[in-house]
């Protein structure tokens, strides 16, 4: 919901109202605007003026016919397009209303929840950081001039208004010490495990989609400093007796004791002495 305050900053915007179509209403003008722009990429193609191979293909098109009517007395000048570049796209220097990548954040921020979101379908920015919140959309006078205190229509429900904050993450900080606390944790049971001792390995490339196998340890983990093998300095575990299926139901029973002793093999593994590396 931030992007809509962000873009009603940007484009110098009056007023930004995000609508969408409640199910089970019927259609609504926004099936008369995807309709009329499909058509208009339809006959662009059928006059040789676009070949699309993507979304970038088709916001060029548009945005060069725009004013024009392609053989056609539809014309969409109303219509305003935005694109956004995905990672690593060119530029379109020469375009209006093309935004940068979306960069999202390695930490999900901390941002008011609106209640009720799933069941509303109408949103405008109603103040610096106040979100208008409402059911349904409207179509009364009113509403079209923006006069939004003025409607009427109480099929449409009240307005709600949300003041909207949002905190960033700090860097991860607590989900890289929540990583290492469970890679410490995974670390002590590895040494602890006893010889003959049944453990739960995370399969890597099962071919026939078996997400863990069962294997019999050796012994517990140790420090590996032998040929290159894997990543030196890793703690490994040889295993002995693996099985892809479940025979009985132990594995139910050491589900919850083994949910973080998972290993992962570092190849494909056949039945027989074989080692995998600690996660």
């Amino acid at each position: 919901m931030h992007s809509l305050f962000k873009f009603k900053t940007t484009v110098g915007a009056t007023t930004v109202v995000w609508e969408t179509c409640a199910p089970g209403h019927g259609k609504g003008p926004w099936d008369g605007i995807g309709a009329v722009v499909k058509r208009f990429v339809r006959l662009l193609e059928k006059h040789s003026k676009l070949y699309a191979d993507g979304a970038r293909d088709v916001f060029c098109a548009l945005d060069k016919f725009l004013k024009e009517k392609a053989g056609s007395s539809v014309v969409i000048r109303a219509f305003v397009f935005h694109y956004i570049l995905s990672q690593g796209e060119p530029p379109l220097p020469d375009r209006s209303n093309v935004w940068s990548a979306i960069v999202r954040p390695s930490a999900r921020p901390a941002v008011t929840a609106i209640s009720g979101i799933r069941s509303s379908f109408c949103f405008r920015v109603a103040g610096e950081s106040v979100l208008a919140v409402r059911e349904l959309s409207c179509r009364c006078v009113c509403c079209l001039e923006h006069r939004w205190t003025d409607c009427s229509n109480t099929d449409a429900g009240d307005w709600k208004y949300v003041t909207m904050t949002k905190v960033a993450a700090s860097v991860g900080a607590s989900t890289r010490s929540q990583r290492s606390e469970v890679s410490s944790q995974r670390r002590t049971l590895a040494q602890g495990i006893s010889p003959a001792e049944i453990i739960a390995m995370e399969s890597a490339d099962d071919p026939e989609g078996f997400s863990f196998w069962l294997a019999r340890a050796e012994g517990p983990a140790f420090q590996y400093d032998g040929p290159r093998v894997c990543e030196a300095g890793r703690l490994l575990i040889l295993v002995d007796g693996i099985s892809r299926f479940v025979i009985s139901i132990d594995f139910l029973q050491l589900q919850f004791l083994l949910s973080n002793s998972i290993l992962k093999p570092t190849s494909k593994m056949q039945r027989g002495s074989s080692h995998a590396t600690w996660l």
